[in-house]
């Protein structure tokens, strides 16, 4: 999509800053950086290319390449410490399901989700992720191209263009944002405990990361969770036992050649949001829609599945501030 002079939208302009006047939007081989600068009515506007890197390994091994990812960013500034910056991404995919050796779905119907992590150290200490694509098996038998150009940081400041990166990634389960997501900045971490309440061994969820933090500008507070990590599989006869559960049609004496192939969805995530009192304000709750196959011959897959969360929530919504959060590691409801 081609970047615009539009102005960003009210909901995203700080009310303290003067508004902006109305006028008629392997690693990618290192580009030389040009930088270009229009001047319109009160606005300057600065354009950058912004360096893409490509994590191969994590892409292939779930049947994604990427052919072309280039990315700008752009900074318009208004004058007296108003700058709004807009990032543009484009770039083409192409899928092959026959790279696509461990499934870790309950179809193949659509293929891992592809991700793009934005960082900025000097803005932020967090990354800031969404998904540009989501197709179809189907669909992904064509190239597949993608844009997304959008406004990801208001500042009083102008930031540095050579401190953003971008990073093209996959992952087996991604519950996030579906378009350009905002930079958090003016982090404040809300106290957090883990909790797992997992009663089957066959499918574990391992944590590498998380982060739930309140960030805020003038206009609004805003909330993110952030969270990674890995699934941990156990023995064929500990994902036997969980797939006989709550199935009236299978006994414990089902043979294994009798049972094969199934699958076993790794466990949910539950955010329990509390006040000073142990009051609950609020429970955000995620699926991973990720499974865990068990073949026909009694195999599981080869490598270790990995799961992301970039979910956001809005405290403005609690009836009081939220004092701690507790992550809930639980069996799955469907399971």
């Amino acid at each position: 999509m081609p970047a615009t002079d539009t102005a960003p939208p009210a909901d995203r302009i700080r009310p303290t800053a003067p508004q902006a006047p109305t006028s008629n939007g392997g690693a990618t081989p290192p580009v030389k950086k040009k930088t270009r600068v229009a001047k319109k009515e009160n606005k300057t506007r600065a354009t950058t290319e912004v360096a893409v890197s490509i994590d191969e390994l994590a892409l292939s091994v779930r049947g994604w390449e990427v052919q072309d990812v280039r990315a700008r960013v752009s900074t318009e500034d208004y004058g007296k410490g108003n700058h709004f910056h807009k990032l543009a991404v484009s770039g083409v995919l192409r899928f092959n399901s026959d790279d696509w050796t461990d499934c870790f779905g309950h179809s193949r119907d659509y293929p891992p989700p592809v991700v793009i992590a934005i960082r900025s150290p000097k803005l932020s200490e967090h990354e800031a992720t969404f998904r540009p694509v989501f197709v179809s098996t189907k669909e992904a038998t064509r190239p597949v191209r993608f844009s997304e150009n959008d406004w990801f940081v208001h500042t009083y400041e102008a930031i540095d263009h050579d401190d953003l990166t971008l990073t093209v990634t996959a992952y087996d389960g991604y519950e996030g944002n579906g378009h350009m997501p905002y930079i958090p900045v003016g982090i404040e971490p809300i106290p957090l405990e883990v909790v797992d309440d997992t009663t089957r061994p066959g499918t574990q969820l391992a944590v590498n990361q998380i982060h739930v933090f309140t960030h805020a500008d003038d206009n609004a507070t805003y909330g993110g969770i952030q969270a990674s990590g890995r699934v941990t599989v156990g023995t064929i006869d500990e994902l036997a036992t969980q797939h006989r559960e709550g199935k009236s049609w299978i006994t414990a004496e089902t043979p294994l050649a009798e049972l094969t192939p199934f699958e076993c969805p790794v466990p949910q995530l539950s955010f329990d949001f509390l006040d000073e009192t142990g009051f609950l304000l609020e429970q955000v709750r995620v699926r991973l829609g990720i499974e865990v196959p068990v073949s026909e011959d009694g195999r599981t897959p080869g490598r270790v599945a990995s799961w992301r969360i970039d979910e956001d929530f809005n405290p403005d919504d609690f009836s009081e501030p939220a004092a701690k959060v507790i992550m809930r590691i639980e069996d799955n409801a469907w399971s």
